[in-house]
């Protein structure tokens, strides 16, 4: 049996650094060196920054004896047992290659391996052969501590992403489309990081299908928010259908009614921008009284609606990415997730998935 790397995310460290300066705005201090603070963020625990991207390895099991069969797969359990986020296919999904196990997962789940296998009585064989490969990639071979040095380099997942225009900073499927995985196997390895824009009240539900999703999102705990982006809602500026109804039921016509109509969403609109201004204002006021900037914006940011913009990067399988988009690309979903989700499913046709 051999273990092979057959795919990582390029760049990988400027990819997990490029998540950690979108959740704290510090696009500012990007430097052909600047990913070293992705390690002081990893040390203090904040590891959600490093659940994207991708790394794929393949175990040749052609000829392999049961014995040899057995000490793999309770290996395997072992990793799954540590971090649920790893993923496999073997042989005997008849979907898939035949002779060959493939194996996925992103960094912060190889991380978190590395750290635990020693709690567990497994062959060394797995384990030994993916740090062996992962050990011939210099960005890999630095996050996982294997060397204490890298090349310094530009970063290359630094998108700009805008409402119901999201930006992959990922994928993979094509690669692994081209070493020929098949479509099962595509579903299940093939990753998208896909960074977007969207509301506060949508992107609470984006989180909701979290099944093998990583990511991270803009902190509204460090960020200021004076200057937020308020998404305007989908179709309320047509008429809704009952407005006839409640004309007759309440004895005006429908012009009247249609001025009701117009005051109430004016009001709403105006509460968004008074809300906003309490939420600086807040914050102003909380400093002068000596709580310090981050505690101030904490306290600030619960008066906020739901109804500002928040940026969220989200790295997850293709299989549930069509889970994603299965539930909330349709007329079910509510209007502004819909539109999320059927943005989603244009930038994937634009890279040749089919949905």
């Amino acid at each position: 049996m051999q273990v092979k790397l057959i795919y990582y995310t390029p760049e990988y460290h400027k990819l997990i650094e490029g998540v950690a300066r979108v959740c704290y705005q510090s696009y500012d201090k990007l430097s052909p060196t600047s990913h070293s603070m992705i390690k002081g963020i990893m040390k203090k625990g904040h590891l959600s920054v490093a659940s994207v991207g991708n790394v794929v390895f393949e175990v040749d099991i052609a000829g392999a004896s049961s014995e040899d069969m057995l000490s793999l797969l309770e290996t395997m359990a072992a990793f799954k047992e540590i971090n649920n986020y790893i993923r496999w296919t073997t042989p005997t999904n008849k979907k898939a290659r035949q002779d060959v196990i493939t194996i996925s997962m992103n960094l912060l789940t190889l991380l978190d391996i590395i750290d635990n296998i020693v709690d567990y009585n497994t062959s060394p064989f797995l384990l030994d052969g993916i740090l062996g490969e992962v050990s011939k990639v210099p960005c890999l071979a630095w996050l996982c501590g294997l060397t204490d040095e890298i090349p310094a380099s530009d970063s290359p997942y630094i998108g700009e992403p805008k409402l119901k225009k999201p930006v992959i900073l990922t994928e993979d499927y094509t690669t692994l489309k081209d070493l020929g995985l098949t479509e099962y196997e595509l579903e299940v390895h093939s990753t998208f990081t896909v960074d977007f824009v969207t509301d506060r009240a949508s992107g609470l539900q984006t989180w909701r299908h979290a099944d093998m999703t990583g990511g991270c999102e803009l902190s509204q705990r460090y960020c200021d928010l004076s200057n937020a982006e308020v998404r305007e809602m989908e179709g309320v500026n047509k008429y809704p259908e009952g407005l006839a109804e409640y004309a007759e039921k309440v004895g005006i016509t429908y012009e009247e009614a249609t001025q009701h109509y117009d005051a109430v969403m004016e009001s709403i609109y105006n509460r968004y921008t008074d809300t906003i201004k309490y939420y600086s204002d807040t914050v102003k006021t909380l400093k002068e009284l000596g709580v310090s900037g981050k505690r101030a914006k904490e306290i600030a940011r619960s008066v906020l609606p739901n109804a500002i913009t928040t940026r969220i990067i989200q790295c997850r399988p293709l299989k549930q990415w069509k889970h994603f988009i299965d539930l909330r690309a349709t007329v079910h979903a509510q209007p502004e997730i819909q539109q999320d989700a059927k943005a989603v499913m244009k930038a994937f046709t634009k890279v040749g998935v089919e949905l």
